[in-house]
């Protein structure tokens, strides 16, 4: 492995985050003297004071650009650190040794929200590391690995709902101590009440990293998930990233700003849109179903009735969206794609409005997919179309068409079902039909096409009426 400028000083992020000494650059305790000239730490964040430095190897957030291989720096990582892995299996002893009840592994557990992504992971491991190297085992599906292969591993791969799944059940995820966790896609455990967050912050292990390119999708709190989930000191409690944090952001005080800069070595602005008067839940609903509705008539020219907004999956689906409320009702992952062709890994909504999924999930408004190949085909241009409906190998067909097929200059795919997990740079040029209300979605996508292995200039077009409400998404 050859890595990259950037991903050598991730790297180098990496050991500090993971040294049994944090150096000052990367430590989130400051070296004070009293009047006495006693030595103190405090903590830059939370203000507490401690007469000795406390430990800080907890892991970190890698919050890379989307595409510029946050999955192979985290691969190299794994692989320079195999013998302090096996050193904490196995400690001096020949033995696995335990913490308490929980037997110890040297394996890197990865936790990904769809199946496409842990054949992402195998696919750079086979790429990029000699063979045998590293021994990589799928905890999924129905050939899910024992727990003697657990112990025999140094990548373990799962997704979200199997770890929610399995948490009701005494999971042997849960009775392992990991060497390192892993989530991908990391702001899919934004959501603190929900048994996602619950089953993944539950996990046990040495260090824990969160890798994603919006750590913040939606509010300031999203970040506040993902500290909770690195155990950041004095700062790991429910309420403690809100006092801390994203309570004084929004009333604009600036030492809320500097300790979100303390935390992150950078900052991120958000602009928040408040309704001050009325019912905040019936005016938040009307007005996202207005806005959907002349988002709708800018796609596809359309009027839709506003009594029927709601009525089709694919717009109740963006209505949700909207709302930050396109969730899983029983496991409260995120849902991108509706269907009925189940059991497919995509999601169902019932009459009430509430989302099931059977897995993790692709896709919104495939009308405009279907107009658009219908314009294609109308002047014989070959297209592979992907969207939530389809089932995985489906998918994974008609992407490795468009790779490999130099006749199919076209891949029609929703925003969803590209926005997560693939490699696309055999493409180099990106059309967006519609702005999204969240931009990072388009971000994440176009990310599938401007990443490391891009040889080629992209170019990227968005469609945008004028003078309409698609000027407020962009």
């Amino acid at each position: 492995m050859y890595p990259l400028r950037h991903q050598r000083e991730a790297l180098d992020f990496i050991s500090q985050r993971e040294a049994p000494h944090t150096s000052e650059p990367f430590s989130l305790f400051r070296r004070c003297i009293d009047p006495r000239n006693r030595t103190y730490y405090e903590h830059s964040v939370a203000g507490c004071r401690r007469p000795e430095k406390q430990p800080e190897d907890f892991g970190g957030l890698i919050a890379d650009e989307m595409g510029l291989g946050k999955t192979l720096t985290m691969i190299t990582a794994i692989a320079t650190t195999t013998e302090q892995a096996r050193q904490f299996q196995y400690g001096n002893s020949r033995g696995v040794e335990m913490l308490g009840t929980m037997k110890r592994t040297r394996a890197t557990l990865v936790i990904c929200p769809a199946v496409l992504l842990m054949d992402g992971w195998l696919e750079e491991v086979s790429k990029h590391v000699a063979p045998g190297f590293l021994k990589c085992s799928k905890y999924h599906g129905a050939s899910k690995a024992s727990e003697t292969e657990i112990l025999d591993s140094d990548i373990v791969l799962t997704t979200y709902a199997t770890l929610i799944t399995d948490s009701s059940r005494n999971s042997i995820l849960h009775r392992i101590h990991w060497f390192r966790i892993i989530i991908d896609e990391a702001h899919s455990i934004r959501h603190q009440q929900t048994k996602q967050f619950r089953a993944v912050v539950a996990l046990s292990a040495k260090y824990r990293w969160c890798l994603t390119g919006t750590p913040i999708q939606n509010e300031l709190n999203d970040l506040g998930a993902l500290v909770r989930f690195l155990r950041v000191p004095h700062l790991e409690g429910l309420s403690d990233f809100y006092s801390h944090i994203a309570g004084p952001v929004e009333k604009r005080n600036a030492e809320g700003l500097q300790r979100l800069g303390n935390l992150l070595r950078y900052h991120r602005q958000a602009i928040d849109l408040a309704i001050e008067r009325g019912n905040l839940s019936d005016a938040s609903s009307g007005l996202f179903r207005a806005i959907l509705r002349l988002r709708l008539f800018c796609n596809s020219g359309l009027c839709v009735d506003s009594d029927l907004i709601g009525s089709n999956k694919d717009e109740s689906l963006s209505l949700l969206e909207q709302g930050d409320r396109a969730v899983c009702s029983y496991c409260s992952c995120d849902v991108n794609s509706v269907g009925d062709r189940g059991p497919a890994g995509f999601g169902a909504i019932l009459s009430c409005s509430h989302l099931l999924c059977p897995d993790i999930i692709f896709s919104s408004w495939k009308k405009s997919i279907k107009l658009a190949a219908s314009y294609l085909a109308a002047h014989n241009v070959p297209v592979c179309v992907v969207d939530g409906s389809m089932t995985l190998p489906e998918r994974r067909s008609k992407i490795l068409q468009f790779q490999q097929d130099s006749r199919v200059p076209a891949l029609l795919m929703t925003l969803g079902t590209g926005a997560v997990g693939l490699n696309l740079t055999v493409a180099n040029r990106v059309h967006i039909l519609e702005p999204q209300w969240n931009p990072f979605i388009e971000k994440q996508a176009i990310g599938r096409v401007m990443r490391l292995g891009q040889k080629k200039e992209v170019t990227i077009v968005r469609y945008v009426v004028e003078n309409t409400v698609e000027q407020v998404c962009v």
